[in-house]
């Protein structure tokens, strides 16, 4: 049984056939799966408590794994509080590769590159540590990011031309951790508000200059939020677990060391 199928069988509050609101407030740490999306544990979540307001601490895309803040009632308030604060990510990418969507949801913009025998692990590397700090980064067509009132990703799915300016962002590390020797790639990083992930490898790729597409994503802390506290979401099957694994609003209050 799929996650969102599964939800359709949760345990609901009710009372004289009424399900109950859901007034307790907190934020819920999520460990996303592959394959769904980030309003996708929402609604699985509305569908098992009838808070007055559910959001998220930002969005995570489908094919990505790991931590996702999910925030309820008073405790939305604190959304932007929550998006500010430094996010890690581990994962691995592919060189020699180049998608439409900077990830391998995409389809493929270049023939795949044979990368040389004499670029090597400490290359990678070097090439890495340029992208560390303030930098200008042009965000993918396929992101939400609004141009002239619609997003992004309208454009690229009507083959329409669209200019898209560069911003400034922070990336405060990016480890290259190691390479099988012919394209995968492990990676941490840890970034500020902002910054696309898969960009950043995109970027990577071409200044090497073979390529570089985003395969595997998982992020493992958002500010003081990490990976370490979530609870998986098929395990959320009664309100019961819901109120259990409720951390209060004073663990989003307080601030980043």
């Amino acid at each position: 049984m799929s996650l969102l199928r599964y939800a359709e069988h949760l345990e609901l509050p009710e009372r004289h056939g009424i399900r109950e609101s859901f007034w307790e407030s907190g934020i819920l740490l999520i460990d996303k799966p592959a394959g769904i999306s980030s309003m996708d544990v929402i609604r699985v979540i509305k569908r098992l408590i009838r808070a007055r307001k559910i959001g998220h601490g930002g969005t995570l895309d489908p094919f990505a794994t790991g931590l996702l803040p999910i925030l309820i009632n008073s405790a939305t308030r604190f959304s932007n509080d929550i998006m500010l604060g430094t996010k890690e990510y581990e994962g691995v990418f592919v060189l020699g590769e180049a998608f439409d969507t900077q990830d391998i949801t995409g389809r493929p913009v270049q023939d795949k590159k044979h990368v040389p025998a004499d670029f090597d692990l400490e290359s990678l590397r070097v090439l890495a540590a340029k992208f560390v700090g303030p930098i200008q980064q042009v965000p993918p067509i396929y992101s939400a990011i609004k141009k002239d009132g619609r997003k992004l990703y309208e454009y690229a799915r009507s083959d329409e031309a669209v200019e898209i300016e560069s911003r400034a962002v922070v990336v405060e590390d990016f480890k290259i951790l190691d390479w099988d020797g012919v394209d995968r790639v492990r990676f941490t990083v840890r970034v500020q508000k902002g910054v696309y992930v898969r960009s950043l490898i995109h970027d990577l790729g071409a200044l090497a200059g073979y390529g570089a597409v985003l395969a595997e994503l998982r992020r493992t802390r958002v500010g003081t939020l990490f990976i370490e506290e979530a609870v998986q979401l098929s395990t959320l099957k009664f309100v019961s677990d819901i109120k259990e694994n409720l951390k209060p609003i004073t663990n989003i209050q307080r601030s980043e060391k």
